[in-house]
């Protein structure tokens, strides 16, 4: 696990910026969520103690939301917390960050970073150690799903508060994998701190991947980088997209399958000569020593992809309502690629399809 370094992390650096910019808010995983281990109570106490309360220690003020996953999954921290610390005041819910022992309360935080409760955390942008608050953190990110695990007042009043460029809003969130922390300011001041998180922040994965636009390009997603390392160790190539295609088949509601199954499509449309227009480099040079595969493979890749669109839950489930148009129209342009005719690949051999290739896990 090593810091970004080099031509990638100024690449990946230049896709963050642009993408925080847009959505005006970038995010950094608290925990090393590597091994894909369910998360501990120790872990999340660990990643509040090392990056969330020096963020606290500086707050100007904090406010919070949606109370009424706290009150369905933890009644009793939920009260003892709300008139603690929490504070009803007009306009909401508000963190007392002068109440006794707040600031020190770890079990409170913890509630606050998603268990609970939705924090939204404000902090002057001067008082903002950059450097040292992302290096204690891991893969920058930009999830534009993030409604899916904070409440959306919370994203409203962060990116409002954030409109005076002196302020910084922190907004902490859990998955059943990671806590990790969302980072809203003005435009200038993202694009400061995602490089800084960029250049500090630690990476787990092999490939520095993009979440920012998740489930619309299919190399965005960890699940592509997966199937590919395995796809280059598979003694047949052609049966093994098949087997990917077929595991599509019947009830599924599994995103990893729907991901490998795009993932194989786009390799098959790129060995037909017509790749997606930003295939990642690493897999244009391993197309470019493999031949075309055989119309059945083409004909399966159409119908797992038929498949995916038709019966997939990533848009409800995962996509901001203003993606979901964008994800859909990704999959019909995959199909129009699949279904064109056949062209010309440059350095492409005479080989059988089911022969194996190499170069790609090794980039």
């Amino acid at each position: 696990m090593n810091t970004a370094r080099g031509a990638v992390a100024r690449e990946y650096a230049l896709q963050l910026e642009a993408l925080a910019c847009k959505h005006r808010h970038f995010g950094v995983t608290l925990n090393d969520d590597s091994a894909s281990e369910p998360l501990t109570s120790a872990t999340v106490t660990s990643a509040v103690r090392r990056v969330l309360r020096p963020i606290v220690s500086q707050a100007r003020f904090c406010r919070v939301y949606n109370l009424k996953r706290g009150q369905k999954h933890h009644p009793d921290e939920t009260r003892r917390f709300v008139g603690l610390y929490v504070k009803r005041r007009r306009g909401g819910l508000i963190v007392d960050l002068s109440a006794p022992g707040v600031l020190d309360d770890d079990a409170f935080w913890v509630w606050a970073a998603g268990r609970g409760a939705d924090a939204v955390i404000g902090v002057l942008l001067q008082e903002i150690d950059a450097p040292q608050l992302f290096a204690a953190t891991w893969d920058p990110n930009v999830w534009m799903n993030m409604g899916g695990f904070v409440a959306p007042a919370a994203i409203r009043f962060a990116r409002e508060a954030t409109q005076d460029a002196k302020i910084v809003c922190f907004v902490p969130k859990q998955t059943a994998y990671t806590v990790g922390v969302e980072v809203f300011a003005a435009a200038d001041v993202l694009t400061t701190l995602a490089e800084a998180a960029v250049r500090h922040a630690k990476f787990t994965t092999r490939y520095l991947y993009n979440y920012g636009r998740i489930w619309v390009a299919a190399f965005d997603q960890q699940e592509a980088w997966d199937w590919l390392s395995e796809l280059e160790k598979a003694p047949d190539i052609a049966r093994f997209i098949l087997e990917t295609f077929a595991s599509t088949e019947g009830e599924i509601e599994d995103a990893r399958v729907d991901g490998r199954a795009l993932a194989a499509a786009e390799v098959v449309a790129a060995l037909g000569g017509r790749p997606h227009a930003e295939l990642p480099e690493a897999v244009a040079n391993w197309v470019a020593g493999q031949a075309a595969l055989s119309p059945e493979v083409v004909g399966q890749a159409q119908q797992a992809v038929a498949r995916v669109a038709r019966r997939s839950l990533v848009p409800q489930r995962w996509l901001a309502e203003e993606t979901r148009d964008e994800w859909r129209k990704s999959l019909v342009q995959l199909q129009s690629r699949l279904a064109g005719e056949p062209r010309a690949r440059p350095s492409a051999p005479s080989v059988a399809a089911s022969e194996g290739g190499s170069g790609l896990a090794g980039t």
